[in-house]
Parts: C-alpha cells; sequence; structure tokens
C-alpha cells in the first residue's frame, strides 16, 4: 500500500512539474510572438504588411542614390508624403521599435535621424539620408546603428514599395526639422 501511495505522490509531483513548464512555456512563447508583431511588421490592427505593400519583383533590388542628392527610390516615385509615410508607419508596425519622439525603444530613433551623422556598430559613421534610410528598411543588417543589436528588424524587401518608402523617408524628414 505504502508503494502505490508513494507511486502517486511521485506521479503528481511529476504532472505538477511538467504543467508549471507548459506555463512557462506559453508565456515565453505569447512573449516572443508579441515581440516580433511589435517588430516584425504586424500592425495592431492585425494587418499583414503582405497585404499592404503593393510591389513587384522589380522593386526587390535595393536602390542606390543617383547623384546631385536625389531620392534613392526608383524611378517615377512621385515626393514621398510624410502624412502617408506616419501611416504607413503605423501600419507595417515600424513605430513599435522606432520612436518618433527620441524616447528609447528596441530599435533607433527617428527624431533628428535625418541628415545627422550616425555612428555604427562597425566604428563608421554614416549621413542618415534617403539612400541609409532606404538600405536600413531594404537590408537592415548592412549598417546596425550604434547601441543597438542585429538580426532584430526584418527586411521589408518585396513587402514594401519604393512610394511607402519614399513617403517613410519623408516622415523621418519631418522629425529633425
Amino acid at each position: 500500500m505504502k508503494q502505490i501511495v508513494n507511486d502517486i505522490n511521485g506521479r503528481m509531483a511529476r504532472l505538477k512539474r511538467v504543467r508549471a513548464m507548459g506555463l512557462f512555456s506559453s508565456c515565453m512563447l505569447l512573449t516572443l510572438t508579441l515581440l516580433f508583431a511589435a517588430c516584425a511588421g504586424v500592425s495592431d490592427n492585425g494587418t499583414d504588411p503582405d497585404t499592404i505593400a503593393t510591389t513587384t519583383a522589380a522593386n526587390n533590388v535595393a536602390p542606390t542614390a543617383p547623384e546631385g542628392g536625389a531620392s534613392p527610390v526608383g524611378g517615377g516615385v512621385a515626393e514621398g508624403d510624410p502624412a502617408a509615410g506616419q501611416q504607413v508607419a503605423q501600419q507595417l508596425g515600424c513605430v513599435g521599435c522606432h520612436s518618433p519622439d527620441g524616447a528609447q525603444a528596441v530599435g533607433p530613433t527617428w527624431q533628428g535621424l535625418y541628415g545627422a551623422d550616425l555612428p555604427l556598430a562597425s566604428g563608421e559613421t554614416v549621413t542618415g539620408d534617403d539612400a541609409y534610410i532606404t538600405n536600413s528598411i531594404l537590408n537592415p543588417n548592412d549598417q546596425i546603428h550604434e547601441g543597438f543589436p542585429s538580426n532584430v528588424m526584418p527586411s521589408y524587401a518585396g513587402r514594401i514599395s519604393d512610394q511607402q518608402i519614399a513617403d517613410i523617408i519623408a516622415y523621418i524628414e519631418t522629425l529633425s526639422e
């Protein structure tokens, strides 16, 4: 009889440990999901960026800045609209990691970024211009801002149009005026 009681007590203890691990695992999964949603582009209204972006395979190549300081985004793109850029930043979840007001966040603040000399983790310094911002959106691990980890921001190549990039750049530019 004593052996049966000990066996039952042992099984109950194992069951409690399994339940505790299940609760811990569920909490960790929820935390990681929320972090990914904030930084990986699922907006607070649940809209997936793939349904927002209207890009084609031709837009998957990271643009380069033309000579003369013109916009690095593809030809035929209208001048960026700051209000539209603010809306796109909300829809894509950018503001979950980048603050517009200088507050510390997961990623660098956008306040004062445009036109500023930005220190990189590599020790280099770059100017926060159209080319840098475009490259950061499409190839976020190319130039990591000093003090921020790599491999956090996903690439938006193929998920965002040239016009949306121009709009976001116009919005960021207004935060530096």
